[in-house]
């Protein structure tokens, strides 16, 4: 039996609508919906709003697009897996972020969330270590 949405409150985006400077030919049209949904979040952001990128493996337009004071990353990986280091200022897992409460006004997970599980963290667990 498929499955009816009965309710929608999101947005249809077009990619074609975002700067072809953000966008790569090469990559998936998931990764480059990430890329936008990026470029969405960074236009939100003023310039005191302190980020945690979860998951930032050896690369982020989040980093690259807002002031170096205003992020932080981590990452469970010293090196991906090309032997890449990674671009996190801590080694650490959403299990036990390594920084005090209250620190972050945002906290986004790019592609990471799907791999929790896999090192043995809940959703619930890490979700509650986020909201701390």
């Amino acid at each position: 039996m498929a499955m009816k949405l009965r309710k929608w409150s999101g947005e249809v985006k077009d990619l074609k609508a975002y700067p072809s400077s953000i966008m790569d030919d090469e990559l998936s049209v998931l990764a480059n919906s990430v890329t936008a949904a990026n470029y969405d979040f960074i236009r939100t952001l003023s310039d005191n709003n302190y980020v945690l990128e979860i998951g930032c493996g050896v690369n982020s337009f989040i980093k690259e697009s807002i002031k170096e004071k205003q992020w932080e990353g981590i990452d469970v990986f010293e090196k991906n897996s090309y032997g890449i280091p990674t671009i996190a200022t801590k080694i650490a897992s959403v299990e036990y972020i390594p920084f005090e409460n209250e620190t972050f006004d945002f906290v986004i997970s790019n592609q990471s969330i799907e791999h929790w599980n896999e090192y043995g963290v809940s959703l619930k667990d890490a979700l509650n270590e986020i909201i701390r």
